[in-house]
């Protein structure tokens, strides 16, 4: 999952430290963990539930071309938006 991603541990410390306690048993916190951790892969099971469905998956092939566009052009766009770069 994301969980090696730095801006998601990130995240999740910033979010959860008010929670963790320095007396806190092992026990709870990795129950605070495994919260992360459900959270993430549950979110990538509702996406990639939800853009396989037999409705959506035919409109976004039929599309895919016109998505493939439009994304790089929002990522060539940021890029122009940021400039150089030193």
């Amino acid at each position: 999952m994301a969980l090696g991603n730095p801006k998601l541990i990130l995240f999740f410390v910033a979010s959860l430290s008010q929670f963790v306690t320095p007396d806190m048993s092992l026990a709870a916190r990795a129950i605070i963990v495994l919260t992360a951790m459900i959270i993430d892969g549950a979110w990538y099971v509702l996406v990639a539930v939800g853009l396989s469905h037999s409705r959506v998956l035919p409109w976004l092939q039929a599309r895919s071309h016109w998505i493939n566009r439009a994304t790089g052009g929002t990522a060539a766009g940021a890029a122009v938006a940021l400039g150089p770069v030193g």
